[in-house]
């Protein structure tokens, strides 16, 4: 049963990650929503606060980039669920704008 409160699409691309130590690295992403992301493992621990700098392909445009904030929410062997932490109204449409382009 899929517990998510909005739906995820595909979204394959490189995010830079800062967490609370002020390291910083590159990681994938594999899939995107409203409400947050699914990427490559994370050293974070689970309810920690990272900053997401992402890329997000537009239909008619470049892809723009956003600094997002995000939680840690799960993390498994092979990935870690982030959560977004008050996007803005533009980032929101961004994403929306995505997932609606996706399919």
């Amino acid at each position: 049963m899929d517990r998510r409160a909005y739906r995820r699409v595909p979204l394959v691309t490189s995010i830079w990650v800062r967490y609370e130590n002020q390291s910083e690295e590159s990681r994938a992403a594999w899939d995107i929503g409203e409400g947050g992301l699914r990427m490559e493992r994370l050293a974070a621990p689970i309810n920690s606060t990272v900053w997401l700098v992402i890329r997000i392909p537009a239909k008619s445009r470049q892809p723009q980039g956003y600094m997002l904030v995000g939680r840690v929410v799960w993390k498994k062997i092979n990935g870690t669920g982030v959560q977004f932490v008050d996007p803005s109204h533009q980032q929101l449409q961004a994403i929306r704008d995505y997932v609606a382009s996706s399919g």
